[in-house]
């Protein structure tokens, strides 16, 4: 039975869902303390922001009566996951970018294997279709919300917005501090990743893949112990890999690479963070002319 026809009922769901996540995060006030992993206190959010963009300057946008849009489609079906990217990639890119994350409506809760990460392809294409049949404005840009980039050749086809996702991103990004290795967790996830890396063209900046035993979902779940397993092994994978740049990659892990980075000598870059610049980059270009094909494929309309 096909995917979309099946569970075309829990996306439209699971979508209603998200959009009153992220309706929350929107109205949450500036003064708002959010949750510090580093000192389990609460910290500003104005803090946060200086720290996503890095210097706390805004990062380019255009003016507030017309905010760019950009979708952030969140492939594991975990809402707290949505909830983890939306408020990283909104606090990221500044109120001159409205971001609107969506939730894969079947699936994995967090992907960490071959058989998850082929569905999670079909569940961002179905995502997609969904968001646009809601009577939302298309996107300036979409980014695909999990280290691993599933369907993102695809999106691409049938997006008429550019679509990146966090690995991409990411390794574009480790790019300009000369070859990088990757941190992440779940191990199903090396092959997969050297896979990915191989072909967007990336294989030979990429000096080697660390993975520890927890899934990116265990240790957002415990933040001291993941503090205490990720450093370690970033720092492993300089030494190892004679790495310049680490990409501690995963939706899960979106902030702590900032908290690492003081116990690391080579930059640590956060995917999450990263992928949101990177979209931003994109909502900024030019719209290329329209090829004339449809938005929608009948072919894709016709089994939800």
């Amino acid at each position: 039975m096909n995917y979309l026809s099946r569970f075309g009922a829990a996306s439209r769901c699971a979508l209603t869902l998200c959009t009153d996540a992220v309706h929350w995060f929107s109205a949450v006030p500036r003064t708002q303390p959010l949750f510090n992993r580093r000192t389990m206190q609460g910290v500003s959010v104005n803090t946060q922001v200086q720290q996503a963009r890095g210097d706390g300057t805004p990062l380019a946008g255009s003016n507030r009566m017309n905010p760019r849009q950009v979708l952030v489609i969140n492939p594991n079906t975990s809402q707290s996951v949505s909830a983890l990217l939306q408020m990283h990639v909104q606090l990221a890119l500044g109120d001159q970018t409205r971001v609107r994350t969506v939730t894969a409506g079947f699936g994995a809760p967090y992907i960490a294997s071959e058989a998850s990460y082929a569905v999670a392809a079909h569940a961002v294409l179905d995502a997609w279709a969904s968001s646009r049949q809601f009577g939302q404005p298309p996107p300036d840009a979409v980014l695909i919300g999990c280290f691993g980039d599933p369907g993102l050749l695809a999106l691409r086809e049938l997006s008429p917005a550019p679509v990146t996702g966090l690995a991409e991103a990411a390794f574009n990004e480790a790019t300009t501090h000369g070859r990088f290795a990757v941190v992440t967790g779940g191990l199903r996830w090396k092959p997969m990743l050297l896979r990915l890396a191989y072909a967007l063209g990336q294989g030979d900046h990429l000096a080697g893949i660390h993975t520890v035993a927890p899934t990116g979902a265990e240790l957002a779940a415990d933040p001291q112990a993941a503090h205490v397993l990720l450093t370690a092994a970033c720092r492993q994978a300089v030494r190892d890999f004679k790495a310049q740049a680490i990409i501690l990659g995963g939706a899960g892990l979106a902030g702590f690479a900032a908290i690492i980075q003081p116990d690391v000598d080579v930059p640590v870059i956060d995917s999450v963070l990263a992928g949101a610049r990177q979209a931003q980059r994109l909502a900024a270009l030019p719209r290329l002319p329209s090829s004339g094909a449809p938005d929608l494929p009948a072919w894709l309309l016709s089994t939800r």
